[in-house]
């Protein structure tokens, strides 16, 4: 049961990342090792990221807060999480030995600027550039509709029942966005995971979390 619980972590870690290409530098338990885990992906990726990176892309973290300017969205830290550190996110996003995350998501076309756990819960902020991911621009629906047909293509082969996956809304700074609302099942257990989707400028924000309840997924969200 407890090996069950952590691959399950470990691939709702993974749900974001689908469309991106498979790290070469994966480590023992590393979420691209685990099942689902294919970086398959229906698109011929733009080689690299030839425009700048905006000064304020990546969140800034404090003793009480994750913030990232460029997307309006900020989490207030507490005991409950285990926030994972520069190295941390660095080793999941696949970057190369001393590569910056801006460099990683020139190349990569998509990495995670915050992720956090608590026992069975798990929040994080990626950032995404679908001109290397896709070979083209997108909005945020557009980007919605394709992590959810690149999900459903990994999920088909994992060992994991889709309860259920659509694409709603919620609302976030104000205003409606598209969120892919995702449920899994294995072992007895059931996962909600939400990923909201922002756009501005050709890049891509994406609050990411998931939970064991539809009651918690709604609160964890309303917390950003």
């Amino acid at each position: 049961m407890k090996k069950a619980i952590t691959i399950l972590l470990l691939f709702a870690l993974l749900l974001p990342l689908f469309a991106c290409e498979k790290s070469e530098t994966s480590e023992p338990g590393d979420p691209s090792e685990q099942p689902g885990a294919t970086g398959a992906s229906e698109k011929t990726p733009a080689a690299s990221y030839d425009g700048e990176i905006p000064e304020d892309l990546f969140g800034i973290f404090d003793e009480e807060s994750y913030t990232n300017a460029f997307f309006n969205v900020k989490y207030m830290r507490d005991g409950k999480w285990t926030f994972y550190t520069s190295q941390q996110l660095a080793s999941i996003n696949g970057a190369a030995n001393g590569e910056t995350a801006s460099e990683t998501l020139k190349r990569v076309g998509f990495v995670y600027d915050m992720y956090a756990r608590s026992e069975l819960e798990t929040l994080g902020f990626t950032v995404a550039i679908p001109a290397v991911q896709y070979g083209k621009d997108m909005t945020e629906a557009e980007y919605a509709v394709a992590t959810k047909d690149a999900s459903a293509r990994d999920y088909a082969g994992a060992d994991y029942d889709v309860v259920s996956d659509e694409i709603g809304t919620a609302r976030f700074g104000g205003e409606e966005h598209p969120c892919f609302y995702l449920t899994v099942a294995a072992s007895g257990m059931t996962f909600y995971t939400a990923q909201i989707f922002l756009q501005r400028d050709g890049f891509i924000g994406v609050v990411y979390v998931s939970t064991q309840s539809e009651e918690s997924r709604t609160a964890l969200l309303n917390s950003f």
